[in-house]
Order: C-alpha cells, then structure tokens, then sequence
C-alpha cells in the first residue's frame, strides 16, 4: 500500500532492522522515508557509514547509506519504489551469506561497487533456493527498468520460496531427505523474516504518510518581560530542545545577567554570577550554560554560582553550539 502511494523508506540497512526477544522484526528509522512525486520518479568503514544526507531531497542529492544504496540513489537521482527493493536485495543477500554485495575500503569505493560490480553469488549457502537466486538477482539489478517492479512480487516469490524451498518448478530439487531438512531449517528462518520485513516496512511507511498528511500546525507566542527588550531589539535568547525552557539575557533593576525560565512558570530566574553576559550555549544535560563576558568564555551552572573561564573571548560574541563531547 504504501509503494502503490509513492512512499518510499531509502534507507533500509541491518542498523534499521530490528529482531526483537519474542521473534518480532521491527523497522526503524523513516527519517528519509518520503512521498515521490510519480512524475518525477519516472525518469573510513563501509559497512558503518552513517546515512548520507543533506538539505534537499532533489534529483543531484545523495540520501541512504553506501553499502545498500540503489545505483540511482548513489547517482542523486530521483528515485522510486525500486531503490526500495535494491536495498531489500542487498539486505536479503547479506542475512543468507553474512556478508553484503557491496563493499570497499572507503564509502567511494564502496559507491563505486554499487555502480559497477556485481554480488559474489557463489557466496550463498548451497542449499539456497533457485528461486531466491534468482529473486536476488532481480532485485539488484543495475537498471530500475529491469529490475522486479513491485514488492508486492518479491514478497509472494518469498513466500513460494517458503512453501517449497526446493522450488521443483525450476527442474532443480535437492538430491535427499537430509539435505532438504538442512535447507528448511537454515534458510527458512531468514526467508520467513525477509517477508515479514517487507510487510513491515509497507505499514510503517503507510503510517507514517498519513501521520504527515494529519499532523496539525501548532502556532504558541511566549511573552518575555518588557526588561528582556526594553528598546525592542532582538533578544539574546536560546529555547531549549525539549521545548520547555528558555535562556536568554536581559537588564533588570540596574544589572544585566542571564536568566532562566520555565515556559510553565510566568516569572523567570536569574542566573547569578552572569552579570553583563551574553548566552552562547547551553550544554546537551541542560545543567551548564556558556556566555561571554569580560572578554571571556565562561560557564556556569544553570543553578548559579562561581563561572569557570574556559577561554578568552570577546565580549560581542554571539552564539554557539555545545557539542556532545564538550
């Protein structure tokens, strides 16, 4: 349902997928996840690469991750549901062999795989169904055009796979009892995943449309005292990610400081020991604010107290980011 609306995830790798204690497969991460517009869509370590992304979602612009990226995504352009089903056929050919189609020793060389090689197919298990080689084959096919057109197919080619791993159809069968029982018991676990993943991945992203479409626009004011802006200039003010607290400076009886409010109180709290400060960052935990003042970058704790100098600075700076790592 969700591919026949033109949503697709771009982005499905192992990181996003999920087993969870009692056997259920989860997909995570939609962030790239988007509604294609079907006029368009016509036309360091690999394996840890983080998601390559950017502002745009354009034709020209790079989204997924290197190792199970689609040679289109790879290209930035304009993709569709079928950068979907390469990133399904690689994360397939990876759960059966242990080791992805597509690699290298950088995220370029690993691109340059995807553009130009082809999976080892030696690399899967003996005993694995004709009929999954040659789904495998299909879905990591170069060109889009050629490439299984629907997940819808590749879902019920999985399921066929499941119901008869032999796949007498082909005119290959496996040669005894053993041996089938040793397929069945090996590949049908991964089989029976791969197909449920692909009907997650549908749902998620079917939800995840509609709770775009639905959202409703929230519009909120805050009103800061007049001491804040007595002159109505722009406020030195930071909102805190959570959205529940704001820090900003201001002048109020005689003394210019940092203060702190929480957006469920009316009144807010100054920050001692920020006089004639100007708010720079407030750290990840929301325990120390960075300011200048005095020609220094200092910090101190959001409760107030002796300022540590971290570094000299001038008093006109504005601005700033606290990262992670301090």
């Amino acid at each position: 349902a969700a591919h026949d609306a033109d949503v697709i995830h771009r982005d499905l790798k192992p990181a996003n997928v999920k087993l969870t204690a009692d056997g259920q497969v989860k997909v995570l991460d939609f962030g790239l996840a988007k509604a294609v517009d079907a006029r368009a869509s016509a036309g360091g370590d690999p394996s840890a690469s983080p998601t390559v992304t950017s502002l745009g979602t354009v034709a020209g612009v790079i989204l997924g991750t290197a190792a199970y990226m689609s040679p289109e995504q790879a290209r930035g352009k304009d993709v569709d549901r079928r950068a979907d089903i390469w990133s399904f056929g690689a994360l397939l050919y990876e759960m059966l062999s242990g080791e992805r189609p597509f690699e290298g020793e950088t995220i370029s060389d690993t691109l340059a795989a995807v553009l130009r090689a082809e999976p080892d197919w030696d690399k899967l298990p003996g005993n694995t169904p004709p009929l999954v080689r040659r789904l495998l084959k299909r879905c990591t096919i170069k060109d889009p055009r050629r490439r299984t057109q629907s997940i819808a197919e590749v879902r019920a080619r999985l399921e066929d796979a499941i119901d008869d791993p032999g796949d007498s159809a082909s005119g290959i069968s496996l040669t005894g009892p053993v041996e089938r029982t040793s397929s069945r018991s090996t590949l049908l676990p991964w089989l029976i995943v791969g197909a449920t993943l692909l009907a997650l991945v549908a749902m998620a992203a079917w939800q995840q449309l509609n709770e775009v479409e639905t959202r409703p626009l929230l519009r909120s004011e805050i009103g800061l005292d007049p001491w804040a802006s007595p002159d109505g200039s722009a406020v030195n003010l930071i909102l805190m990610s959570g959205g529940h607290r704001i820090h900003y400076a201001g002048e109020k009886d005689g003394k210019y400081r940092l203060w702190i409010r929480d957006l469920s109180q009316l009144d807010a709290t100054p920050v001692l020991g920020t006089e004639n400060g100007q708010v720079c960052a407030v750290s990840p935990d929301e325990q120390w604010i960075a300011f200048f003042g005095d020609g220094k970058l200092k910090k101190v704790s959001i409760n107030g107290g002796e300022p540590i100098v971290l570094a000299d600075a001038s008093d006109s700076g504005r601005g700033g980011d606290w990262s992670e790592d301090g």
